[in-house]
């Protein structure tokens, strides 16, 4: 799991955000994947889908914040 990964994922388990986990095997590339690209094509993880709403790893910075509000945590 990468570090921007680890951290959304320890924040929302800690924040008690429900969520749904998809593993991507980095050393597999599959985030290389044209599959992953239509979701992220920036092709970084983490990337979150919030119901259409889609944040992704640059905008890593700003997820916490998101989901904070949306969340009031």
């Amino acid at each position: 799991m990468s570090q921007p990964s680890r951290a959304l994922y320890i924040f929302l388990k800690m924040a008690g955000i429900p969520f749904e986990s998809k593993e991507i095997a980095l050393r597999k590339l599959e985030q290389m994947s044209d599959e992953y690209a239509q979701i992220n094509p920036f092709k970084k993880v983490p990337v979150i889908d919030d119901s259409g709403f889609i944040l992704t790893e640059r905008l890593e910075h700003k997820t916490n914040s998101y989901f904070s509000k949306k969340f009031y945590v």
